[in-house]
Protein backbone atom coordinates (compact mmCIF):
# COMPACT_ATOMS: atom_id res chain seq x y z
CA UNK A 1 0.00 0.00 0.00
CA UNK A 2 3.19 2.66 0.44
CA UNK A 3 3.86 2.07 -2.70
CA UNK A 4 1.05 2.65 -4.06
CA UNK A 5 0.68 5.84 -2.21
CA UNK A 6 3.93 6.81 -3.71
CA UNK A 7 3.13 6.50 -7.79
CA UNK A 8 0.43 8.95 -6.79
CA UNK A 9 2.23 11.73 -4.69
CA UNK A 10 5.74 11.48 -6.22
CA UNK A 11 4.39 11.46 -9.81
CA UNK A 12 2.17 15.07 -8.45
CA UNK A 13 5.21 16.59 -6.96
CA UNK A 14 7.44 15.37 -10.29
CA UNK A 15 5.43 16.86 -12.45
CA UNK A 16 5.37 20.12 -10.49
CA UNK A 17 8.61 20.23 -9.75
CA UNK A 18 9.94 20.03 -13.17
CA UNK A 19 7.73 22.74 -14.37
CA UNK A 20 8.96 24.88 -11.20
CA UNK A 21 12.64 24.30 -12.78
CA UNK A 22 11.85 24.05 -16.29
CA UNK A 23 12.45 20.74 -17.09
CA UNK A 24 11.01 19.25 -20.48
CA UNK A 25 8.13 16.98 -18.78
CA UNK A 26 5.91 15.16 -21.09
CA UNK A 27 2.23 16.72 -21.77
CA UNK A 28 1.23 19.44 -19.27
CA UNK A 29 -2.08 18.53 -17.01
CA UNK A 30 -3.65 20.98 -14.90
CA UNK A 31 -2.45 18.88 -11.42
CA UNK A 32 -0.46 21.19 -9.60
CA UNK A 33 2.32 20.01 -6.98
CA UNK A 34 1.44 20.21 -3.19
CA UNK A 35 3.55 22.06 -0.88
CA UNK A 36 3.92 18.69 1.28
CA UNK A 37 3.03 15.43 0.83
CA UNK A 38 0.01 13.98 2.69
CA UNK A 39 0.40 12.79 6.17
CA UNK A 40 -0.26 9.16 5.01
CA UNK A 41 2.95 9.72 2.62
CA UNK A 42 5.19 10.59 5.59
CA UNK A 43 7.44 8.13 7.55
CA UNK A 44 10.69 7.15 9.02
CA UNK A 45 11.53 4.23 6.46
CA UNK A 46 13.95 4.95 3.49
CA UNK A 47 12.57 4.55 -0.34
CA UNK A 48 15.01 2.35 -1.85
CA UNK A 49 16.57 3.40 -5.43
CA UNK A 50 18.53 1.13 -6.95
CA UNK A 51 20.46 2.04 -10.24
CA UNK A 52 24.20 1.88 -11.44
CA UNK A 53 26.46 5.26 -12.20
CA UNK A 54 25.07 6.71 -15.13
CA UNK A 55 27.17 10.14 -15.17
CA UNK A 56 26.16 12.77 -15.87
CA UNK A 57 22.51 11.70 -14.39
CA UNK A 58 23.96 10.25 -11.31
CA UNK A 59 27.33 9.53 -9.74
CA UNK A 60 28.74 7.27 -7.76
CA UNK A 61 30.83 9.10 -5.88
CA UNK A 62 31.09 11.68 -2.90
CA UNK A 63 28.62 12.86 -0.53
CA UNK A 64 25.83 14.06 -0.85
CA UNK A 65 25.20 12.26 -4.34
CA UNK A 66 25.47 13.92 -7.46
CA UNK A 67 23.42 13.86 -11.29
CA UNK A 68 21.03 16.10 -13.00
CA UNK A 69 18.03 13.27 -12.52
CA UNK A 70 19.12 11.92 -8.58
CA UNK A 71 18.78 15.40 -7.67
CA UNK A 72 15.60 15.96 -9.23
CA UNK A 73 14.53 12.48 -7.08
CA UNK A 74 15.62 13.13 -3.75
CA UNK A 75 14.20 16.86 -3.72
CA UNK A 76 11.10 15.66 -4.67
CA UNK A 77 11.16 13.04 -1.76
CA UNK A 78 12.10 15.66 0.34
CA UNK A 79 9.19 17.89 -0.18
CA UNK A 80 7.22 14.60 1.00
CA UNK A 81 9.51 13.96 4.10
CA UNK A 82 10.42 10.51 2.92
CA UNK A 83 14.24 9.46 3.50
CA UNK A 84 15.76 8.22 -0.23
CA UNK A 85 18.86 5.51 0.31
CA UNK A 86 20.39 4.97 -3.23
CA UNK A 87 22.48 1.56 -3.94
CA UNK A 88 24.60 0.94 -7.17
CA UNK A 89 25.01 -2.12 -8.68
CA UNK A 90 25.10 -3.48 -11.94
CA UNK A 91 22.41 -2.69 -14.36
CA UNK A 92 21.29 -6.01 -14.77
CA UNK A 93 21.11 -7.01 -11.35
CA UNK A 94 19.41 -3.94 -10.36
CA UNK A 95 16.71 -4.63 -12.83
CA UNK A 96 16.41 -8.50 -11.30
CA UNK A 97 16.09 -6.52 -7.79
CA UNK A 98 12.96 -5.08 -8.63
CA UNK A 99 11.55 -8.12 -10.78
CA UNK A 100 12.06 -9.79 -7.26
CA UNK A 101 10.93 -6.91 -5.70
CA UNK A 102 13.77 -6.67 -3.48
CA UNK A 103 13.51 -3.14 -3.35
CA UNK A 104 11.50 0.19 -4.03
CA UNK A 105 12.62 1.25 -7.00
CA UNK A 106 14.82 2.02 -10.12
CA UNK A 107 16.18 5.30 -11.84
CA UNK A 108 16.27 5.74 -15.04
CA UNK A 109 14.73 3.01 -17.42
CA UNK A 110 13.39 2.82 -20.74
CA UNK A 111 9.59 1.07 -20.73
CA UNK A 112 9.10 -2.15 -22.44
CA UNK A 113 5.86 -4.60 -22.57
CA UNK A 114 7.62 -6.65 -20.55
CA UNK A 115 9.05 -4.09 -18.04
CA UNK A 116 5.52 -2.56 -17.21
CA UNK A 117 4.70 -6.39 -16.09
CA UNK A 118 6.57 -5.51 -12.53
CA UNK A 119 6.98 -1.73 -12.81
CA UNK A 120 5.16 1.37 -12.61
CA UNK A 121 6.04 4.10 -15.22
CA UNK A 122 5.30 7.32 -14.40
CA UNK A 123 3.73 9.81 -16.97
CA UNK A 124 6.21 12.21 -16.07
CA UNK A 125 9.52 12.00 -17.00
CA UNK A 126 12.60 13.64 -15.54
CA UNK A 127 14.73 13.45 -18.13
CA UNK A 128 15.35 12.53 -21.87
CA UNK A 129 18.53 12.33 -24.90
CA UNK A 130 18.39 10.60 -27.86
CA UNK A 131 19.71 6.94 -28.41
CA UNK A 132 22.63 7.62 -30.74
CA UNK A 133 24.94 6.13 -32.90
CA UNK A 134 28.97 6.46 -32.71
CA UNK A 135 32.26 5.45 -34.75
CA UNK A 136 35.52 6.08 -34.58
CA UNK A 137 36.17 9.80 -35.78
CA UNK A 138 36.65 9.71 -39.47
CA UNK A 139 36.09 6.50 -39.68
CA UNK A 140 31.47 6.98 -39.77
CA UNK A 141 30.34 5.55 -42.71
CA UNK A 142 27.79 7.07 -45.48
CA UNK A 143 24.46 5.09 -44.51
CA UNK A 144 20.44 5.89 -44.74
CA UNK A 145 19.20 3.52 -42.91
CA UNK A 146 20.65 0.90 -40.04
CA UNK A 147 20.78 -2.34 -42.73
CA UNK A 148 23.22 -0.18 -44.63
CA UNK A 149 25.55 -0.84 -41.86
CA UNK A 150 25.74 -4.86 -42.53
CA UNK A 151 28.52 -6.18 -41.37
CA UNK A 152 29.30 -3.79 -39.06
CA UNK A 153 29.61 -5.04 -35.43
CA UNK A 154 27.49 -3.25 -33.20
CA UNK A 155 28.58 -2.57 -29.19
CA UNK A 156 25.82 -3.00 -27.00
CA UNK A 157 25.52 -3.04 -22.97
CA UNK A 158 24.65 -6.09 -21.16
CA UNK A 159 21.06 -5.81 -19.46
CA UNK A 160 20.02 -2.66 -22.24
CA UNK A 161 16.55 -2.15 -23.71
CA UNK A 162 16.85 -0.15 -27.03
CA UNK A 163 14.58 1.29 -29.51
CA UNK A 164 13.35 -0.77 -32.22
CA UNK A 165 15.37 0.08 -34.79
CA UNK A 166 18.31 -0.91 -32.76
CA UNK A 167 16.41 -4.24 -31.40
CA UNK A 168 14.76 -5.41 -35.09
CA UNK A 169 18.34 -4.58 -36.95
CA UNK A 170 20.24 -7.81 -38.70
CA UNK A 171 23.20 -6.61 -37.50
CA UNK A 172 25.95 -8.46 -35.30
CA UNK A 173 25.83 -7.06 -31.87
CA UNK A 174 28.19 -7.83 -28.94
CA UNK A 175 27.35 -7.04 -25.91
CA UNK A 176 29.49 -5.66 -23.14
CA UNK A 177 29.58 -4.83 -19.11
CA UNK A 178 29.73 -1.65 -19.52
CA UNK A 179 30.26 1.77 -21.52
CA UNK A 180 33.91 2.15 -20.43
CA UNK A 181 34.42 -1.37 -22.15
CA UNK A 182 32.65 -0.65 -25.33
CA UNK A 183 34.04 2.91 -25.78
CA UNK A 184 37.61 1.00 -25.42
CA UNK A 185 36.37 -1.85 -27.52
CA UNK A 186 35.16 0.73 -30.20
CA UNK A 187 38.78 2.66 -29.92
CA UNK A 188 40.83 -0.65 -30.34
CA UNK A 189 38.68 -1.91 -33.24
CA UNK A 190 36.72 -4.69 -31.72
CA UNK A 191 33.46 -3.22 -32.65
CA UNK A 192 33.04 -0.65 -35.29
CA UNK A 193 29.93 0.79 -33.73
CA UNK A 194 28.65 1.95 -30.66
CA UNK A 195 24.99 2.54 -29.56
CA UNK A 196 24.24 4.33 -26.66
CA UNK A 197 22.54 7.94 -24.86
CA UNK A 198 24.13 10.45 -26.35
CA UNK A 199 24.52 12.57 -22.94
CA UNK A 200 25.93 9.42 -21.09
CA UNK A 201 28.55 9.18 -23.94
CA UNK A 202 29.78 12.14 -24.30
CA UNK A 203 29.99 12.71 -20.81
CA UNK A 204 32.19 9.72 -20.22
CA UNK A 205 34.42 10.58 -23.47
CA UNK A 206 35.23 13.85 -22.13
CA UNK A 207 35.96 12.17 -18.94
CA UNK A 208 38.34 9.91 -20.81
CA UNK A 209 40.13 12.47 -22.97
CA UNK A 210 38.73 11.10 -26.01
CA UNK A 211 36.32 13.39 -27.10
CA UNK A 212 38.90 14.18 -30.91
CA UNK A 213 38.64 10.00 -31.63
CA UNK A 214 34.85 9.69 -31.70
CA UNK A 215 32.15 11.54 -33.49
CA UNK A 216 28.59 10.33 -34.11
CA UNK A 217 25.80 10.60 -36.40
CA UNK A 218 23.24 13.08 -35.86
CA UNK A 219 20.35 11.59 -36.56
CA UNK A 220 18.76 10.19 -33.14
CA UNK A 221 17.58 6.53 -32.84
CA UNK A 222 15.00 7.08 -30.22
CA UNK A 223 14.56 9.84 -27.39
CA UNK A 224 13.96 7.63 -23.92
CA UNK A 225 11.97 9.29 -21.33
CA UNK A 226 14.18 8.54 -18.19
CA UNK A 227 11.92 8.51 -15.05
CA UNK A 228 11.25 6.81 -11.69
CA UNK A 229 10.22 3.40 -12.03
CA UNK A 230 8.25 2.02 -9.02
CA UNK A 231 8.04 -1.73 -8.18
CA UNK A 232 4.42 -2.40 -9.43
Amino acid sequence: MRIKNLHLGATTLLFGLALLIGLNTGPANAMTAPKAAPESLAGNKPLVIVTEPWEPYIFDVGSPLKGMDYEVVEAVFREMRIPVKVKFYPFKRALIMVQKKEVDAILDLMATPERKEFLFFPDEYISASPTTLFFRHGQMPKFEKLADLSGYVMGTQRGFEYPKEISNATLTKEEAPSLDSNLQKLLLKRIDVLVDNKTVVLYKAHQMGIMDKITYDPRPLGNPEEALNFVA
